[in-house]
């Protein structure tokens, strides 16, 4: 059996999927502390006029906060902004009408915590690309606290 552990990231690239698709089972690591301005809350998109830095906002937290306690900040348009930017970015190409409604069905939905959203976007595009990988969440397991080396361990011994 392989287990794959990472940190549920926004809109991950190609290779976080493929590892996903590579693993009998994936391990969300939640548990963990967040760092801000983090592939957590941020991405790029690929604009005609050059990169474009695309982000989640999120309520205001202390140094110490667990990626799994970070909020987003549903006061803000950004779920809006995304679907106009990602409109007029990638309207012409190929897959666009499947894709654009994909991600605009799956913003519909509000999500409170940042984690949830990334990890249930990279579920519903894992499952939507054919992956059959189990999902879990390393804040559900039975695992040493604070020990990172034994925590991974621990991760694969519990599965």
């Amino acid at each position: 059996m392989i287990c794959s552990v990472m940190q549920p990231t926004f809109l991950p690239w190609v290779g976080y999927f493929d590892l996903i698709d590579s693993s009998d089972k994936f391990i969300f690591y939640d548990d963990v502390q967040f760092v801000k301005q983090s592939w957590q809350t941020r991405n790029r998109v690929k604009t005609a006029n050059g990169i474009l830095l695309i982000n989640i906002p999120t309520e205001k937290s202390s140094f110490k906060t667990n990626i799994n306690e970070i909020k987003i900040d549903n006061r803000k348009p950004w779920r809006k902004k995304l679907l106009k930017t990602l409109f007029y970015t990638y309207q012409k190409s190929s897959s666009f009408d499947e894709v654009y409604t994909f991600i605009e069905s799956f913003l519909s939905k509000e999500y409170d915590h940042l984690f949830l959203f990334n990890a249930e976007l990279i579920m519903s595009i894992s499952k939507k690309i054919g992956s059959t990988s189990k999902f879990h969440y390393s804040s559900e397991l039975p695992l040493s606290k604070n020990i990172r080396d034994k925590r991974l361990v621990d991760i694969c011994k519990s599965l």
